[in-house]
Parts: structure tokens; sequence; C-alpha cells
């Protein structure tokens, strides 16, 4: 898990980040995000300089990205549309509280219905699992406030292979 935003990726002034999908039989390569991409939901002329890892179910990548202004984010890529969206980033509120999510550490879980559940860091109580359904809507999973077995966590993970599509697994430690 890191803790800054420079720890997801590369960050170097001569190099030149994409996110690409490749098919076999093919030569050429397609452009889901790289560094000519407008970071969506982003700084006006913010662009893409750092990537996560890709997470690819169905037709839709999902990822943490980073723009040159340092806005954070889960963004997805629809291979049928080609659209590139926005999940959550650190302009947008998390539900049921008046904060902003803070920092996204773990690469994203995915469905084949365009359904994201991630991680993310926040103020407070709002560091947890989260889902955005296949029509943007975001709720909650599981966050520092969720009683598990009568305790509160003090510890909470997930992996990108961590949903499949109904019911999402992740780590929680609780103090005894």
């Amino acid at each position: 898990r890191t803790r800054r935003a420079t720890d997801h990726a590369l960050e170097v002034s001569n190099v030149y980040p994409g996110m690409f999908l490749a098919e076999p039989g093919k030569s050429e390569y397609t452009v889901i995000a790289d560094w000519d991409t407008q970071l969506p939901g982003g700084s006006e002329n913010e662009t893409f300089m750092a990537f996560s890892g890709p997470v690819f179910r169905g037709d839709t990548v999902a990822f943490v990205g980073l723009g040159n202004v340092n806005t954070m984010g889960i963004y997805k890529w629809s291979r049928s549309t080609g659209e590139l969206d926005v999940v959550a980033d650190q302009h947008t509120a998390v539900p049921d509280s008046e904060y902003n999510f803070g920092d996204f550490p773990e690469r994203p879980s995915v469905w084949t219905d365009g359904s994201v559940v991630f991680f993310a860091e926040g103020p407070g109580d709002t560091t947890g699992v989260y889902l955005s359904n296949a029509d943007g809507e975001l709720s909650t999973l599981v966050d520092m406030a969720t009683e598990i077995e009568g305790e509160k966590p003090i510890y909470l993970g997930n992996a990108n292979d961590a949903f499949n599509g109904t019911t999402c697994t992740f780590y929680a430690v609780m103090e005894s």
C-alpha cells in the first residue's frame, strides 16, 4: 500500500506514460489514456502522467491514474464506447460524508457490467471499500465506522480480483 501520490508510478520528466490495448494479430494499439489525454474530472488542461497496472474484465479497463496537476483517481475505459470516465477522484465526495476521497493506494476490481470496486483512504472513518455500480452511483461497502462482529476495523484492505459482480471480499483487522 502506498502513501504518497508519487509512489503509484514512475515520475520522470522525459518519459511518456500511457495505457494501451493490444489485440493479437494487429500491429496497431488502442490508446486508452496517455500523456496527451485530458484527465476526466481533472483541472483544465490536466493530462495523465502516471498509471497503476490495468485491471481488465469484459470490455472495461480500470486503473489508478495521476494527473500532472496531482489529481489522483480511479478511472475506467469502455472498449465498446471508447469512453474514459472518472469513477472517483480527490474531487469526489465520499458517500454519506462531508469529505472527499484522499488517496487510492490499490488497483480497483472491475466486473463485466462496468461496475468498479475500489479501496480509498480519506479523513476520519471514510477509509474503506467502495462500489461504483454500472450507472456510476457510489456506495460504501465497508469503512472504518462499519462494525464487523461487533468491532470497528483498525485496518482495511482490498485487491483487484476481489469482486465477482455481486459480492466483494476484503481484508480487515479489528482490535481485540
